[in-house]
């Protein structure tokens, strides 16, 4: 994709974000996190509320312009981004997935890499991301997790993808689900110690990116660790952050979790592993 294309890409998703919101005060938010740390499950937390609608990965599925268009076109891509992003709420809805009406708080997912803004790479595309989070003020729920249960998470996902029809599920609504992926057995061959420690520095980086970008009061920090340990409490944080009801239930079962088997059973190499961790200071993990 050339450059000029990929800026119009996500000048576009963000102009119908911000038509969302134009008709009124609702608070936008996005969702920082990275890949397999339990977005959907919160998503599906989020989405319960009846005030608050977030949608996916929009940076990802929406306006992709590709090489085959000529330059007229990428321009007419321009020209639609800005007309979205003066349009009213109801004409954007349809690119983006359904909002509830009554919501107050809306918002999306995004990791990095998707629309092509990259937090270790930063450009035009990043400064445009930047650009719309500060003009709209937009929210940042940063949510992080890590260790060895996601490395894992991440390996049974890229099994998934090449598999095809045949494929893992990566996120369960029932206990079917949930036995198909914990059947699952998987070798971790490298040096595992050193992703897990690469995943820090590179969500570090991220985190930065996040904390330089808003305001110290528009970021609230998740762990995944303590989201899956008191959902209600975490969640309460949550429906604070966005200004919305915090009497809520909180339904934390719409999603089951998909690896219950002990990591020390799925994994098939588990004594190298386990030696790599002890040594690489990651021996907390040894015992989860």
């Amino acid at each position: 994709m050339l450059p000029e294309a990929a800026q119009i890409n996500m000048m576009r998703a963000l102009g119908l974000l911000v038509a969302l919101a134009a008709a009124s005060d609702d608070t936008l938010f996005v969702m920082v996190s990275a890949p397999r740390s339990g977005t959907e499950w919160l998503r599906s937390m989020l989405n319960d509320h009846p005030e608050i609608c977030c949608d996916g990965e929009p940076l990802l599925r929406l306006g992709r312009v590709t090489l085959a268009e000529s330059a007229g076109a990428r321009a007419a891509a321009l020209a639609d981004t800005l007309e979205a992003a003066a349009a009213n709420a109801g004409d954007a809805a349809g690119a983006l997935k359904p909002c509830k009406k009554r919501a107050r708080a809306r918002g999306f997912k995004w990791f990095d890499g998707q629309g092509g803004a990259r937090v270790d790479a930063p450009d035009a595309l990043l400064a445009t991301l930047t650009r719309w989070v500060r003009t709209h003020r937009v929210k940042f729920i940063v949510l992080e997790r890590q260790g060895l249960a996601k490395h894992v998470s991440d390996k049974l996902k890229h099994r998934s993808s090449q598999l095809g029809t045949r494929a893992v599920p990566t996120h369960c609504r029932d206990a079917a689900c949930s036995s198909r992926v914990n059947a699952q057995r998987i070798a971790l061959r490298g040096d595992v110690a050193g992703e897990l420690d690469a995943a820090v520095a590179s969500f570090g980086a991220y985190l930065a990116w996040a904390r330089a970008t808003v305001p110290f009061d528009d970021l609230l920090y998740v762990r995944y660790r303590d989201l899956a340990a008191d959902p209600d409490r975490e969640m309460r944080r949550v429906y604070d952050f966005l200004k919305v009801d915090r009497s809520h239930a909180t339904n934390a079962s719409l999603l089951v979790k998909s690896v219950t088997t002990p990591l020390a059973d799925m994994i098939e190499n588990w004594g190298e592993v386990k030696a790599q961790l002890e040594a690489g200071g990651w021996a907390d993990e040894v015992m989860r």
